[in-house]
């Protein structure tokens, strides 16, 4: 998939093991995030409907953002050139590069800095247990904008490769290879700012989480570990190419009784833990090109204040207890356009609108419950539907008490 970069010449590199398995996450910067932020309904009462949001968009924020406190490490064997207020890092950074409050009395650049460039490596950034690879933690702002060029970062087991934290806006611009088994290849965190990461290269994990605003810009593919954006107060965007073998997309914005913004996710790859896209103040775009299974919701849009929309190409296949495709809009319409077969443990299509629901769908549907369920509140319901049905319950159930 797109995001494999061409290398030769390259120097051996040291690997993570190949049985290392994806461990729970227990970084005191990601304790807050839920994995499966709701189990979603098919019911579609308004008192349900309002306990499934408060569960779905409860965790984006709820704790926000506890961090763990930093780790230690110190440029080398070469120092990094300071000139106020950048910090460069070229040659051997192999121990790792962070920042410090005490500066020069430990770490490698004072934390009041507000940016950090990496390139021209002579080695892997492989630092010992324990220790981030780039740890930059500071105000009012970050920008780091690193290339480890034919070398990469390598991050032991519950470390992170790339680590940023500020009270402002961050920015992170990264090309090159994240090997981290615990799929936090690269963390930001603003808890009053925007966070923005543009990554190219083949990286595992990338979070971006800013109270202003979150967004995501990826290419290459993912060995384990996520795509999330997260935001309390504005929108979230997620923008990638290439195959997430061990983890899934999630973009969220808003919380109960806070302002957020719209969410959009524009994806092609295979991606094994599903997509998952919710805004509490805003609208809902999944755009998807590729497989996708899970072992819980396929594609899930939720859109409190806005349009819920899915248009996908490729075969959905989803988990126990969980739909294959869920698109609800309390406020607005749902649309799900969908090429390719669909397989459920559970039911295949639920969606759930304000105003119109509307659903094209090429392809199979095999579903243990129903294979389709669509209801609106005030508007009409529209199916049209090219492919064998084969359900365990009802295989088209519909409600529009005010429409058709």
């Amino acid at each position: 998939m797109g995001g494999q970069r061409a290398k030769t010449g390259r120097r051996p590199r040291r690997r993570a093991p190949t049985d290392q398995s994806v461990r729970g996450r227990t970084n005191g910067d990601l304790a807050s995030y839920s994995a499966d932020a709701g189990a979603g309904s098919a019911t579609f009462s308004r008192q349900d409907a309002v306990s499934w949001r408060a569960a779905l968009l409860g965790t984006v924020a709820a704790g926000a953002l506890t961090l763990a406190a930093p780790r230690m490490a110190q440029a080398g064997p070469d120092a990094c050139t300071l000139a106020n207020p950048v910090a460069t890092c070229q040659g051997d950074q192999s121990e790792g590069i962070t920042s410090d409050a005490t500066f020069p009395a430990a770490g490698d650049f004072p934390n009041t800095y507000t940016t950090l460039n990496v390139n021209n490596l002579t080695a892997d950034i492989a630092p010992a247990d324990g220790v981030y690879g780039i740890n930059f933690v500071g105000a009012p702002s970050i920008n780091i904008t690193s290339d480890t060029g034919d070398f990469s970062i390598i991050a032991n087991d519950g470390d992170f490769g790339i680590r940023a934290t500020s009270p402002g806006n961050i920015s992170v611009d990264h090309t090159g290879d994240i090997i981290s088994p615990s799929g936090v290849g690269i963390f930001i965190f603003s808890n009053s700012g925007t966070a923005e990461v543009v990554s190219n290269g083949n990286i595992d994990g990338v979070t971006a989480i800013g109270d202003a605003g979150a967004s995501v810009n990826h290419t290459g593919d993912m060995r384990f570990g996520d795509i999330s954006a997260r935001s309390r107060l504005g929108a979230t965007s997620v923008y990638s190419r290439g195959n997430i073998d061990n983890g899934g997309i999630n973009a969220t914005s808003g919380v109960a009784g806070i302002a957020g913004g719209d969410v959009s996710i524009d994806h092609i790859g295979n991606v094994n833990a599903g997509i998952r896209g919710a805004a509490y103040n805003g609208g809902v775009e999944i755009i998807s090109q590729g497989q996708v299974k899970s072992g819980g919701f396929g594609i899930y849009a939720s859109a409190d204040k806005g349009d819920a929309t899915i248009h996908h190409t490729g075969d959905i296949s989803s988990g126990p207890f969980r739909q294959a495709i869920i698109a609800n809009s309390f406020t607005g319409s749902s649309k799900v356009t969908v090429y390719g077969d669909i397989v459920a443990i559970q039911d295949g299509i639920v969606g759930q609108s304000e105003t119109d629901f509307i659903l094209n769908h090429t392809g199979d549907i095999t579903s243990a419950g129903e294979a389709i369920v669509a209801a609106s509140d005030s508007g009409n319901v529209t199916i049209d539907n090219d492919g064998n049905v084969t359900s365990g319950r009802t295989a088209v159930y519909t409600r529009a008490p005010n429409g058709t």
